[in-house]
């Protein structure tokens, strides 16, 4: 391929992840056309981390941050957010009162299971559009990008 042919295909690239972010990670409406009350896309991300995070132990802002790669200023926004909505609570820590904790509402981890089920549905979905083969391939090439960045990280 020439440089053009490239370019042409990594802004294409682009906009196909762009539009398939937006498309599986976007809030759904229900059968009267209404929002379906589920948080925002770019909480999702935040809500699946501090689940994950939370098996460990207790968990801060700042491991948030560190984790997902994203300023303390961002994850403060989301928290705000999310604590408005009660899917988090925050509590300070029993042996040093500057730290806070953050942690999965019960509210919070029901829809975390949700949104798990939810994205699980779609899923199979895209795997009965594709068919099994177009699914194997898809599969194939998501571990094949997985890897190049692994290997462009190392």
């Amino acid at each position: 391929m020439n440089t053009d042919q490239i370019t042409n295909y990594a802004t294409q690239l682009q906009t196909a992840i762009g539009n398939l972010r937006r498309g599986f990670f976007s809030g759904e409406k229900d059968e009267k056309g209404e929002k379906d009350g589920l948080p925002a896309r770019a909480e999702y991300h935040f809500l699946f981390m501090l689940a994950g995070c939370q098996k460990g132990g207790p968990v801060t802002p700042s491991d948030i941050a560190k984790i997902m790669g994203v300023s303390l200023a961002a994850i403060t926004h989301h928290m705000n957010s999310l604590e408005e909505q009660g899917l988090i609570e925050r509590e300070m820590a029993e042996d040093d009162r500057r730290v806070i904790h953050v942690r999965l509402s019960k509210k919070g981890e029901e829809t975390v299971q949700l949104l798990k089920k939810k994205f699980n549905l779609k899923m199979q979905r895209l795997v009965r559009y594709l068919g099994e083969t177009e699914s194997r391939q898809l599969i194939e090439l998501l571990n094949k990008i997985v890897r190049f960045r692994e290997e462009a990280d190392a």
